[in-house]
């Protein structure tokens, strides 16, 4: 039960990652004042380069990270070296959507949603990685 519960995640998340990574590196400015409610904030001159830069190269860094997912997807789902990686990245995105939580203040409720199923995701594919090489 636990492996076919933490591949579905791992797939959906592995998904999630590579579509909002890759619309977020072309459609920036439509997903800032729609998604994150930015509408009023001034992006021209030097600092809304800046910021929309970050962006970008965070959104590059979250599609990658989805295609490592899927590429690796076999090995992440049985424990070893992958399935580290993914677990150690999973784990400091929620552990970074905690502490902006409590030193920035509360973000929108999707993302307060977003660090609960990154949990789980992370506790299903754990135990998931625990249960495999526990068979081996």
């Amino acid at each position: 039960m636990i492996g076919a519960l933490a591949s579905v995640l791992q797939l959906g998340y592995t998904l999630f990652l590579i579509c909002v990574g890759a619309f977020g590196m072309f459609f920036l400015h439509w997903e800032i004042s729609t998604f994150y409610g930015l509408a009023d904030v001034d992006l021209q001159g030097i600092d809304g380069a800046t910021l929309l830069n970050q962006f970008r190269f965070l959104k590059a860094i979250e599609l990658a990270f989805g295609l490592f997912c899927l590429i690796y997807r076999r090995d992440i789902l049985s424990g070893g070296l992958a399935c580290t990686i993914c677990l150690v990245g999973l784990g400091l995105g929620v552990f970074a959507r905690a502490c902006s939580w409590m030193f920035d203040g509360t973000p929108h409720t999707s993302f307060i949603w977003y660090l609960v199923i990154e949990a789980v995701i992370f506790c299903m594919i754990w135990l998931n990685a625990r249960r495999v090489m526990a068979e081996r």
